[in-house]
């Protein structure tokens, strides 16, 4: 039920949300994605993840259905990923990934999403970079940064996605997925002179959600100078 909307002018993204932008029904058809080229298909997958990794770990995880669903979305993406980046033909492969990104936004609908996010819409205003990517990027790097308050959450997700018993399993698998399907470590564009004016927009995008642990200035610098191509 969100819409982000980007300004050409400011280089910056806005966020709408509400009920009215829900569609009264969705169809998945594999078909319709048979084509999609390997980098969209890991972009958009990781997104997927995304959204299925910060709904299951926010603060509000277990209201309403969002765990159930946030969970299945991360097993659907490290099941089938990797063989929808590399063998888009895939029927199967194709029509799971689409449950995955699915079930990914039943649960964001329930409870939003994160810090990820929070950075990204910025990588992706400043810079243009599609938002999976920078999700993709982000990601790795704000499970490390909270993972200690939510460790049983990122253990449990390692368990029920055959990667790993533990939080730091769980992140090595994410980094490891990321690199099976191409999504470079570094953001090219990123300028160390950007970063303040950045943070300061994540800053107040990120106050707005249940993530595990806010971010202070210092944090999500930190996070962002990890992004520097040097």
């Amino acid at each position: 039920m969100g819409a982000v909307i980007s300004d050409s002018a400011t280089h910056e993204k806005g966020i709408i949300s509400g009920l009215s932008l829900l569609p009264g029904a969705a169809a998945l058809d594999p078909s319709l994605m048979a084509g999609l080229p390997g980098a969209i298909t890991a972009a958009t997958g990781m997104d997927a993840m995304t959204h299925g990794i910060e709904a299951y770990i926010c603060q509000w995880h277990g209201r309403g259905t969002s765990a159930t669903f946030a969970m299945s979305a991360v097993t659907g993406v490290f099941a089938n990923l990797r063989t929808a980046y590399t063998d888009g033909s895939n029927v199967q492969v194709r029509a799971a990934m689409a449950l995955a990104a699915y079930q990914a936004g039943v649960a964001i609908n329930q409870v939003n999403v994160g810090n990820v996010h929070a950075i990204a819409h910025q990588l992706g205003g400043k810079y243009g970079i599609p938002h999976g990517l920078a999700n993709a990027m982000v990601l790795p790097h704000v499970l490390e940064f909270c993972k200690e308050q939510c460790a049983d959450k990122l253990a449990e997700l390692a368990v029920a996605a055959g990667v790993g018993r533990n939080a730091n399993e769980f992140i090595s698998a994410v980094r490891a997925l990321n690199a099976a399907v191409g999504i470079p470590e570094k953001v090219e564009q990123l300028r160390a002179t950007d970063i303040p004016h950045l943070v300061e927009l994540a800053l107040v995008e990120a106050n707005g959600y249940a993530s595990p642990l806010l971010m202070s200035e210092a944090d999500c610098t930190a996070i962002l100078n990890n992004l520097l191509p040097w």
